[in-house]
């Protein structure tokens, strides 16, 4: 029976470390998004300037849409990842020290 509550234990932690680390990967992605939007929008405005075509302009919009709503919902969203991290990686700490 000791085993069984163990072996439990040590899952949990590896549960617990995995979504860490999930936590942590989700926060330089989204950093790595926005930076990749930023790159594509220069792209598109420097091709409208060169074209007057509406496909570029429609696409060039919709990019701008989407980084304003990365630039609105991207910082809570980082709090609550580096919140659960943080959580995280102190449930870890503390089932390692038992």
């Amino acid at each position: 029976m000791g085993f069984n509550w163990k072996q439990k234990a040590i899952e949990s932690n590896d549960v617990a470390d995995s979504s860490q680390m999930l936590a942590e990967t989700a926060i330089d992605q989204l950093d790595q998004l926005q930076s990749k939007l930023d790159s594509v929008s220069n792209q598109l405005n420097a091709a409208l300037i060169a074209t007057e075509n509406k496909k570029v302009d429609t696409a060039s919009v919709l990019i701008e849409d989407s980084k304003k709503s990365m630039a609105i919902n991207t910082p809570a969203l980082k709090s609550r990842l580096r919140f659960q991290a943080a959580r995280l990686k102190s449930i870890s700490k503390d089932m390692k020290a038992n």
